[in-house]
């Protein structure tokens, strides 16, 4: 059994310092708070049941799909670029990791095939090193394909979470690496952003496809 968490559980950390897996858990919202119950009742039936159980804390989720979503932060970002439309940024100086959505299915491919032993009711963090970004960071790599961003900083209504994180144990367990950089993947959403026009809704920080 795979419980898809998430590194939201990490809230706010000391970002000098990569979070790890041991890193104490600070959930700040209820979406992060009921993962780590989740986490707690699953790893609760360590040596007690016939299943292995595998934890992973997914990284925020990026990029084009067979089901893209546009309310993920940079796929949101990158369409309303494409498109001119404002973009408000809450706090543009707070970390967060990135992961390509092909990458968290290599990941979890990794720990179905992976020796029962390296898995058996563990805990990892899914995504790059690489790929921890400010919302800032995220902009000007934007700029990078010619886009001029309409922005609107917005530091009053913030998302105070802050975070960056180390996963160096799913690399030298799993042999997992991300396959997909920011720039690539900003690539492959600014190309379907171009084919798609979508007629949406944002309600409460949630992008609504109208059909």
């Amino acid at each position: 059994m795979i419980f898809i968490s998430t590194c939201s559980n990490y809230g706010i950390t000391d970002t000098n310092v990569y979070a790890t897996e041991e890193t104490q858990l600070n959930p700040l919202g209820e979406y992060a708070k009921a993962k780590v119950i989740g986490e707690n009742l699953l790893l609760s039936k360590c040596n007690k049941v016939d299943y292995i159980g595998t934890v992973l804390r997914f990284a925020t989720a990026f990029g084009v799909s067979y089901r893209t979503r546009m309310d993920l932060l940079i796929n949101e970002f990158v369409y309303k670029s494409v498109h001119g439309e404002q973009i408000n940024v809450y706090d543009e100086n707070t970390w967060r990791p990135y992961c390509h959505v092909n990458d968290f299915g290599n990941l979890i491919d990794k720990v179905l095939t992976a020796p029962k032993e390296d898995v058996y009711f563990e805990v990892f963090n899914g995504g790059g090193n690489q790929n921890n970004y400010t919302k800032k960071d995220i902009i000007n790599v934007i700029k990078e394909f010619g886009y001029e961003p309409n922005i609107v900083y917005d530091n009053v209504n913030g998302d105070p979470r802050d975070y960056r994180v180390s996963f160096e144990k799913s690399k030298n367990i799993l042999g997992f690496e991300v396959s997909k950089s920011l720039s690539s993947g900003i690539s492959d959403i600014i190309n379907y952003s171009k084919v798609n026009k979508l007629d949406m809704v944002l309600t409460n920080n949630v992008i609504i496809k109208n059909d």
